[in-house]
């Protein structure tokens, strides 16, 4: 039977052909960007069970900021929520979200310059959102933190950051995004006392650093943390350092520290209001000349060594007690000790030979014993033989 167009329903007719007219481009958009957030959320869900499940960390947290993860399960989880993220892209590429995980994607997987791309054309889309800033922030530091991890993905945008790294462009670049993210100086100086007082001196330095690109320069107590965690970790001294915050000196020859220009070294007390890099003349048993220690303090010292050399270091200090309890020093090297000394109520010299490797080094003093107090008179440092030139 054929199909009689005289007696169709005009009306109707039209409204079936308006109906296909609309379903058509309907379905052309539809169609991609239905499939585009399809693996977005897939993507999602899997890069969030590895943030919480092998990073112990919250889908909320700055993921940009935290190592790359190892080879083995967790690695292979992230390359699937990788693929299917990239595939999101491919369908849409105008999902803002998409970039975001995509970004945090690939922090995480050591793939820092992917994450810049991917955190810039994020920030493009959804400017109003101050997470992209910040992420993108940690990214761009993460280029040069972790350059000597293997980028086998192909950036999507020119951003050489190898460049950046070598001529400060980055840190104008870091500045910029945590500033459009509303961060400020001291949040980022806090993170650094925290992980100072932690002893994660590598990234107490990292901290640092970015805080001062903000503009705001570190008081004395910071720039003293600053200089310790450089050293600690094998960077060079802050250009920021104030002479009457850091001491440092040179061992190219004979030279004596008065005890009381030793630096505080032990985490901060409270009660005795005594702060990370304050001088020994300060502590509250201290006496003109001489520097005052109690139970498990510290004073040190920034050493400058020309060469790698044998080093006599010798001690002038006393114990200080109501008891006959002897109480000890120890002499340290970066921290780590070097030898004890049992200390004698009345003024002794001690002395102890070390081998310092060419560079910088904290030279600390430390009482071993909650006995008392451990004065020191001076320290001093003399090469055992001359630097070849």
């Amino acid at each position: 039977m054929f199909l009689n167009y005289r007696r169709v329903n005009k009306p109707l007719a039209y409204g079936l052909l308006a109906v296909i007219i609309l379903f058509i481009p309907a379905t052309i958009f539809l169609g991609p960007r239905a499939l585009a957030l399809y693996h977005q959320v897939r993507g999602g869900m899997i890069l969030t069970d590895v943030i919480g499940s092998y990073l112990k960390a919250s889908p909320n947290s700055l993921v940009c900021e935290l190592p790359p993860l190892e080879s083995g399960p967790a690695s292979a989880r992230l390359q699937q929520a990788i693929s299917q993220l990239e595939t999101a892209q491919r369908y849409d590429s105008r999902l803002a979200q998409t970039y975001l995980l995509l970004g945090r994607a690939y922090c995480i997987s050591g793939k820092p310059e992917d994450a810049v791309n991917a955190l810039l054309k994020y920030a493009y889309l959804h400017p109003e959102n101050p997470l992209g800033s910040l992420e993108l922030g940690f990214a761009y530091e993460a280029t040069c933190k972790y350059e000597n991890i293997v980028n086998e993905h192909t950036p999507s945008q020119e951003i050489n950051t190898g460049v950046l790294c070598q001529n400060g462009d980055l840190k104008t670049r870091i500045a910029q995004s945590w500033i459009a993210a509303g961060i400020s100086a001291e949040q980022l100086y806090n993170r650094a006392d925290l992980a100072f007082a932690s002893q994660q001196y590598d990234d107490a330095g990292t901290w640092f650093q970015l805080a001062a690109l903000l503009g705001e320069k570190p008081d004395a107590r910071r720039q003293f943390e600053w200089a310790v965690s450089n050293v600690l970790v094998g960077k060079p001294l802050p250009e920021e350092l104030d002479a009457n915050a850091v001491s440092v000196y040179t061992l190219s020859e004979y030279v004596k520290i008065g005890g009381e220009y030793l630096q505080w070294m032990r985490p901060e007390d409270n009660y005795w209001n005594i702060k990370y890099g304050q001088r020994l003349y300060e502590h509250p048993t201290g006496e003109p000349g001489v520097g005052g220690l109690w139970w498990q303090g510290s004073g040190v010292a920034i050493v400058q060594a020309p060469c790698t050399a044998e080093y006599s270091i010798r001690v002038r200090a006393m114990h200080k007690s109501d008891t006959t309890l002897a109480g000890q020093l120890q002499v340290e090297n970066d921290l780590k000790p070097e030898a004890i000394f049992t200390l004698s109520q009345d003024w002794q010299e001690y002395e102890i030979n070390i081998t310092l490797t060419k560079g910088n080094h904290i030279l600390g003093i430390r009482y071993v014993e909650d006995v008392g107090d451990a004065m020191i008179n001076w320290v001093s440092v003399e090469p055992m033989k001359e630097c070849e030139r």
